[in-house]
């Protein structure tokens, strides 16, 4: 009986609660139709899609059909011959043009079987898959069984989708074909580093000095009144950054840029504007509980300022940067809680807590996250407070409930930390020696289920009452919103498996594989505030985030190693508070990965929607650090220190904007639309294009001023040190340029070199067709088809070529084609 509370049980115990979580998954992404995951099965051939290269937009649910198809031989003519047939998600099969009979089945991840009929003769054949899906790129597996062997699909067949011209399949497992977002634009990391390389020296040889002097200086003790004020003096220092960081930002940064920027901005504005709760199918975000968005409302209330107003978003970022200061101090918090006198080690969670990209990128934009990590970081603090504590108070127990209840009250993902902290309150309840003490914590416990409940569970019940389940999300069809989706589309076994495009390229890493965008997104803004086009991305330094993706190594390895440490320690002696901080780590990440798999979309991919789990990676990361580090002073620990500082030095000098960058400059201006241009924008535009010839926004926007009140001087392509190496997009936004101000045949030179450096780019196929249509329709025809090859949901190549072919007597393709004009007018209901 003894051995059920051994090591060894217990080590097993978490192999098999492991197990049992992996098998859940590994069952529901096989088996479910709620997660898009391609299974494997035995006999088929393996999964094949069209292999359009890496997009961040959001595509319409249009329900274009994909045909992929195959030629073979065959000697004599054939009777029965089985089919074996899986699509993502519905499909028909043709042989020689006569369609298939196959049985309908309840679940698209199950196998459909049939034979071929007579359709099959000696000589050539054709077999041809039509597979349509409205929530995803369409994929195929079949085998049909040959009596000289099996035809299985694989990347010798070609695919066509939306019209476009055949190409070859590329199997869903292999990666998408490398391309950079913009040549010219960010650099990759390994660059970024070594171009920044005379400079991180230098930071480093100076955080390695003041690493020794700090040491020095604690030794002897801080002279006078500052003597025990240490950590005072460091989260004040902390505190001056962050509010220079907001103060010196908010004015170069335009209030649209953030994840659904827009959608948290109109649930402020309704909130402040009718002081009434809106429910998940009344706006994009509006399925988020309400606290977050009425606690703004309230701070923009007495000023009267709109949500999207300059001084609305000023307020709402100093309200984000006090929860950024709060975040430090309560991480700080729970490392004194959790490890007493260990001083090194409470420095290391502070100095990462302090500077970690995701609050220095994500506090800038309009979103609940910063409110939910805060309470989260709360909840995990009094629970820790009352873990350790040999007599709690009542009163901690309701200012727990209080904390709990308003974290759920502002996010559903704070759910992370609920059953960790439950369950490790009701372990120290059993624990308790003495009946009153296993009272006194059980009355504690309910006192923490009573409090939260009634201060979250009345937007749980109306959600319920509304839609017949407690949470709604606008993935889910009764929002109203579910009319989206975004490449990959589908998830398969080589997400899992492989790992470095974030060291390559951070802003495609979630293209590549769950565990690349998580790592890019943990330790930079890699999803770029959520754009679809590069050129218009928030004016971070492209170099600090691609050198930061190398320096992150050290605090990943130092989070890897605090783990096993938290994992040894679980095994050998477990106790309630191991349960709290160990609970909400493999929730964090058990959500994370369950979320790629259900909204399989690059944008979901996205480590901060696990911050509520923020104080368990801080204690990896401390231990972790302190394991390398040593726990007392010396050299080996100055350096690892020195690192961590050159790694939150760098992530800070990343998200201050250079206010004398071109991308500084000409970006408010582009995001805010030019609605009244002025002739001190197009002077701006221009002093921008003067700093950066290369800068794609700047000559869109420059575009769209001239376009808007065309006036000033025409623009020379070729203007500046540099033009002649520009990029394929900034050529597109000049050739724009030459055609409003009347030179055409300069437009088509300049939109024949994009194509030149960026074939698989749609936009340059597209305006070149768009521009010579009337005098060439088949060469017209044929850049568009090129236009849908590179991106089959271009809805103005699919209406362009929807009139060129009528025009042309082909009446059955122009009607194809003007329907999926139509279907793809609509990107979702945003």
């Amino acid at each position: 009986m003894r051995w059920l509370f051994s090591a060894p049980a217990r080590a097993l115990a978490l192999v098999l609660l492991a197990a049992a979580a992996i098998g859940w998954l590994g069952w529901s992404a096989s088996r479910g139709t709620v997660l898009s995951f391609l299974p494997e099965r035995p006999g088929l051939g393996e999964w094949i899609v069209y292999p359009a290269p890496p997009s961040l937009t959001m595509r319409p649910s249009a329900k274009m059909p994909a045909e992929f198809s195959r030629t073979f031989e065959c000697a004599t003519d054939l009777t029965r011959v089985p089919l074996r047939v899986m699509a993502f998600r519905d499909a028909d099969v043709y042989v020689n043009g006569r369609k298939i009979a196959l049985p309908a089945q309840p679940s698209w991840k199950k196998v459909r079987q049939g034979t071929v009929g007579k359709a099959i003769h000696a000589g050539t054949n054709t077999i041809v898959v039509k597979v349509r899906n409205p929530l995803g790129r369409p994929a195929v597996a079949l085998a049909l069984d040959l009596p000289g062997g099996a035809l299985r699909t694989d990347a010798s067949w070609t695919v066509s989708w939306g019209g476009a011209e055949p190409v070859p399949a590329q199997l869903a497992s292999a990666p998408p074909p490398p391309r950079r977002l913009e040549p010219g634009g960010p650099p990759a990391p390994p660059q970024a580093l070594v171009q920044r390389l005379p400079l991180l020296l230098a930071l480093f040889a100076v955080a390695l000095l003041a690493a020794w002097g700090l040491d020095r200086l604690l030794a002897r003790g801080l002279p006078g009144r500052l003597a025990g004020r240490e950590w005072d003096l460091a989260l004040g220092a902390i505190a001056v950054l962050w509010l220079a960081l907001i103060a010196h930002n908010s004015p170069l940064l335009h209030p649209t840029y953030g994840y659904d920027a827009d959608g948290h901005l109109a649930y402020i504005e309704r909130i402040r504007a009718t002081w009434s709760l809106p429910l998940a199918n009344e706006g994009w975000q509006m399925y988020h509980p309400p606290l977050y968005y009425a606690a703004v409302a309230a701070l923009l209330t007495p000023g009267g300022w709109p949500a999207d107003s300059p001084l609305g978003i000023l307020v709402l970022r100093l309200f984000q940067a006090l929860l950024a200061i709060a975040n430090a101090w309560l991480v700080l918090e729970l490392l004194r809680a959790l490890f007493p006198g260990r001083t090194r080690l409470h420095a290391a969670g502070l100095l990462f807590a302090a500077f970690l990209p995701i609050p220095l990128y994500l506090f800038h934009y309009p979103t609940n996250e910063t409110l939910s990590s805060t309470l989260a970081l709360a909840v995990l603090v009094l629970s820790a407070r009352l873990l350790t504590s040999a007599a709690p108070r009542p009163r901690d127990y309701a200012w727990l409930g209080l904390a709990l209840g308003a974290a759920l009250l502002t996010r559903i993902t704070t759910l992370i930390v609920v059953p960790p902290a439950l369950a490790a309150l009701a372990w120290a309840a059993w624990q308790e020696r003495s009946r009153e003490g296993r009272r006194a914590r059980g009355l504690g416990l309910a006192t923490v289920l009573a409090i939260a409940g009634v201060v979250c569970g009345w937007q749980y019940l109306r959600v319920l009452a509304r839609f017949g389940r407690p949470v709604v999300g606008n993935w889910d069809k009764a929002s109203g919103f579910a009319t989206w989706w975004q490449d990959p589309g589908f998830r398969s076994a080589g997400d899992f498996a492989s790992f470095g495009r974030a060291l390559a390229e951070p802003a495609l890493a979630a293209v590549g594989g769950v565990w690349d965008g998580l790592y890019a997104t943990l330790w930079g803004d890699a999803l770029l505030g959520s754009v679809s086009d590069v050129a218009v991305r928030p004016p971070w330094s492209d170099f600090g985030l691609a050198a930061g993706m190398v320096l992150a190594l050290l605090p990943t390895v130092a989070i890897l190693v605090g783990a096993a440490i938290g994992l040894a320690r679980i095994v050998r002696a477990p106790r309630p508070i191991d349960l709290l901080i160990g609970g909400s780590a493999a929730a964090g990440l058990f959500a994370l990965v369950l979320f790629s798999l259900k909204v399989p979309a690059y944008a979901q991919v996205k480590a901060f929607y696990a911050l509520p789990a923020l104080g368990a990676l801080v204690v990896a990361l401390a231990l972790g650090v302190e394991r390398l580090a040593g726990r007392t002073p010396g050299w080996r620990g100055r350096i690892v220190f020195a690192l961590l500082a050159l790694f939150a030095a760098n992530a800070y000098a990343t998200y201050w904007i250079d206010g004398r960058s071109a991308r500084a400059w000409a970006r408010p201006l582009e995001l805010a639309r030019l609605a009244e241009p002025t002739q001190r924008d197009e002077q701006e535009l221009r002093a921008a294009l003067a700093l950066d010839p290369r800068d794609r926004a700047s000559w869109v926007a420059l575009e769209r001023l001239l376009a808007a009140a065309p006036a000033g001087q025409p623009v020379d392509p070729l203007r500046g040190p540099g033009a002649a190496a520009l990029p394929a997009p900034a050529l597109v936004g000049l050739a724009r340029l030459q055609q409003l101000e009347g030179r055409p045949e300069r437009a088509q030179q300049l939109l024949s070199a994009a194509i030149a450096r960026d074939p698989l780019a749609a936009e340059p196929w597209f305006l070149r067709a768009a521009w010579r249509a009337e005098g060439d329709s088949d060469a017209a025809i044929a850049d568009l088809r090129s236009a849908l090859r590179a991106d089959p949901h271009h809805q103005r190549a699919h209406a362009e070529l929807a009139r060129l072919l009528e025009a042309r007597g082909d009446t059955e393709e122009a009607k194809r084609q003007a329907t999926f004009a139509e279907r793809l007018k609509d990107p979702g209901k945003r």
